[in-house]
């Protein structure tokens, strides 16, 4: 019968392992440091995906749109996990900038309509008069776009269909119709030409969108209510001055928030 010490493992040099090679196999194995490579082992769990680590991207376009680095706002934790507090202030922001937007939209219309009620005809540069609410019309085209990155197209399509019944509710009955549909009009030929222009900046997007907008606007309004084109020149360059001003004043403003992230 072969003994037992026969199937006993051998090491490379064909010997069998000496009782203090045993002990530091058995130490290696079940000492301090192997308990703590298990313990950890143990310990770890993946990182499960939130609503804040989903929506980091969404905050990244939107807030990157607006001239911020969220890379520095909201650094991400060691491990390369996202940093849950600043990603939901992130989120709260966004939300919150996103019905700012929204609501200023939609309030350029009754603003336009008391503009107009209060004031009626003014002076817009050049020798040309146009109604008091073209500066309201030109700056309900910007915040429109600023919507758009706010809020998203579904958001902006449904303040576009509010601010057409508004329209049409509080403008004088002789022009509701008229109201309405040129506000329709140019809001979405802004929406279908701001879309694909989108990525070539938002200052480009902007400027082509609205210079397309405004024109629609008061070709409509005008030909639908008068029946006349004589206020043209003075609806296109009142609605153009409202449009460059809030451009400008825009990038500046990115310009600034690019100083303070760099």
């Amino acid at each position: 019968m072969r003994s037992s010490s026969s199937s006993t493992c051998l090491d490379d040099q064909g010997r069998q392992p000496s009782e203090h090679d045993t002990r530091k196999i058995v130490d290696l194995h079940h000492g301090p440091a192997w308990q703590r490579i298990t313990q950890r082992h143990h310990d770890y769990r993946p990182e499960p995906k939130t609503p804040y680590s989903l929506c980091s991207g969404r905050i990244r376009t939107v807030v990157g749109a607006l001239g911020c680095n969220v890379g520095k706002l909201a650094p991400a934790s060691p491990r390369g996990a996202p940093n849950r507090p600043s990603i939901r202030r992130q989120t709260v922001k966004v939300v919150r900038a996103g019905s700012v937007t929204l609501l200023a939209y939609i309030a350029t219309i009754p603003a336009a309509n008391l503009a107009v009620t209060h004031f009626g005809v003014v002076p817009v540069g050049f020798g040309y008069p146009a109604p008091a609410g073209v500066y309201m019309v030109g700056l309900a085209l910007v915040l429109r776009d600023l919507s758009r990155e706010a809020a998203g197209r579904a958001a902006v399509l449904v303040a576009i269909a509010v601010g057409v019944v508004l329209s049409y509710l509080l403008a004088d009955p002789d022009l509701a119709m008229a109201s309405a549909v040129a506000f329709a009009v140019a809001e979405l030929a802004d929406f279908a030409v701001y879309e694909p222009l989108r990525q070539r900046g938002l200052i480009v997007a902007m400027l082509v969108s609205n210079a397309v907008g405004l024109l629609c606007d008061s070709l409509l309004f005008l030909e639908l209510a008068f029946g006349s084109l004589d206020y043209l020149p003075g609806q296109i360059l009142g609605k153009v001055w409202m449009t460059l001003a809030a451009v400008a004043v825009l990038a500046l403003y990115r310009r600034r928030a690019r100083r303070a992230t760099a």
